[in-house]
C-alpha cells in the first residue's frame, strides 16, 4: 500500500483517451461529515457534482488517509492536485489558487464536561484557562500551530479522531475539545456520551471553506475547476449537498 501509495504521488495529472482530466485528491482523516467514506459525505458530493458538471473532469482517491496538515503540504508540493474543504488562510492563498467560491460556512466548536461551567466565546477566551487545562485537538490538525502563534501551549494534539477526544474529555482528561460544525454534533451523537457532554453555544470562530487547488496545475484546468463550482453554486446543487450534512446551508 505504501508503495503504491508513492506511485500515485509521483505522477502529475492524465488525461484519458476520453479527453477526460483525472486530478488526484484524498481523503481527509477524522473529518466527518466532509469525509465519510470514499462515497459519501460533503466532499464526495461535491466532486461528483463537478464530474456531473463538466465530463472532462475526473477525481482520483488515494487509498490512504491523510491527516489535515500533511494534505495541504501534498497539494502545495504538487504531490496531489486538490484538496477539498479546507480553510483559505493567508499562506494559502500565498503558496495555493483557491477559487473565490465557499463551499460552505465551518465553526470552530468548543465542547467540555456536562457539569463544566466553562463560558467561551472566542479562541482568545482559551487564554484565560490555566496551563494546566488541557485543550484538545485532533492528530494532524492546522488549528495546533495557530493556537501556539496566540500563546496558547496547553494544547494536546495526541488524540486519534473526535471519538477518543470527545472519551478524554467525558473521563476528565481534558478541558476542552475543539472541532468544526457540521461535524461536532454529529460525533457527539454517535459517541453514547451526549449526556456527559456540553457543546457551548458560541462559535469561537466562524470561516469559509474552499477547494484548495495546486498552483501545478495547468490554467485551463484551474479555469475548467473553477468554472464547475460557480455552475454548481448558482443553480442550487451546492447548497442542496451541504443541507443533506448540516442543518446550517449556506
Amino acid at each position: 500500500m505504501r508503495f503504491l501509495l508513492f506511485l500515485l504521488l509521483l505522477y502529475p495529472i492524465t488525461v484519458l483517451a476520453s479527453g477526460s482530466i483525472v486530478m488526484r485528491t484524498a481523503m481527509e482523516e477524522n473529518a466527518q461529515p466532509k469525509w465519510i467514506s470514499k462515497s459519501s459525505g460533503i466532499c464526495p458530493d461535491i466532486l461528483k457534482a463537478l464530474e456531473k458538471q463538466d465530463k472532462s473532469l475526473n477525481f482520483s482517491l488515494l487509498p490512504e488517509l491523510l491527516p489535515q496538515k500533511r494534505l495541504i503540504d501534498y497539494v502545495r508540493q504538487g504531490q496531489l492536485d486538490l484538496a477539498c474543504g479546507l480553510g483559505g488562510r493567508p499562506e494559502d492563498k500565498a503558496e495555493l489558487f483557491i477559487p473565490d467560491i465557499p463551499l460552505y460556512s465551518n465553526k470552530l466548536m468548543a465542547v467540555v464536561a456536562s457539569n463544566d461551567t466553562l463560558q467561551i466565546s472566542t479562541l482568545e477566551g482559551l487564554k484565560a484557562l490555566p496551563a494546566t487545562d488541557l485543550i484538545l485537538v485532533n492528530l494532524g490538525a492546522r488549528l495546533v500551530g495557530r493556537l501556539n502563534a496566540m500563546g496558547i501551549h496547553n494544547v494536546d494534539s495526541g488524540g486519534y479522531g473526535p471519538a477518543r477526544n470527545l472519551r478524554k474529555i467525558a473521563a476528565g482528561h481534558g478541558r476542552i475539545f475543539l472541532y468544526h460544525e457540521p461535524g461536532l454534533s454529529l460525533e457527539v451523537k454517535n459517541s453514547g456520551l451526549a449526556e456527559k457532554l456540553r457543546i457551548l453555544p458560541n462559535a469561537l470562530e466562524e470561516s469559509s471553506h474552499y477547494l484548495l487547488l495546486s498552483n501545478k496545475l495547468p490554467p485551463d484546468v484551474i479555469s475548467a475547476i473553477t468554472q464547475a463550482l460557480r455552475k454548481i453554486k448558482e443553480n442550487g446543487t451546492l447548497t442542496k449537498i451541504i443541507s443533506k450534512y448540516s442543518d446550517e446551508a449556506q
